[in-house]
């Protein structure tokens, strides 16, 4: 994905027209993004819970083997990987306040993504 250049040279094998090429030409191709499902826990403060996350790309596909971070409260959980259905479980457990961010670097593929949840 990105920029892509090309140059074309037509040649009339008839030798009825002259031969004619185009100036260079610049094609962006823009990335795909990525859409988040999230289903975040209720409960108490001090319950152990799990937070899913279902990864979405384009044509509504699953997107399996893809890297995200997980940060709860500003602080760094770990860097989860989608299963084959495009999921990612964290276990937490529930604190007075509660903010889920989710990080996506970027692929040759995808747009980076940085998602917040209260």
């Amino acid at each position: 994905m990105g920029k892509v250049q090309y140059y074309v040279s037509i040649n009339d094998e008839s030798d009825t027209y002259s031969p004619t090429h185009s100036p260079n030409s610049t094609i962006t191709v823009n990335k795909n993004t990525i859409k988040l499902t999230v289903k975040t826990p209720s409960g108490y403060v001090g319950d152990k819970k799990t937070i899913k996350i279902k990864a979405i790309g384009i044509e509504n596909k699953v997107l399996v083997n893809k890297f995200f971070t997980v940060y709860i409260n500003g602080k760094k959980v770990g860097k989860y990987k989608t299963n084959s259905k495009g999921e990612l479980t964290i276990k937490t457990t529930l604190k007075a306040s509660n903010k889920l961010k989710i990080t996506f670097a970027g692929d040759e593929d995808y747009k980076s993504l940085s998602k917040t949840y209260i």
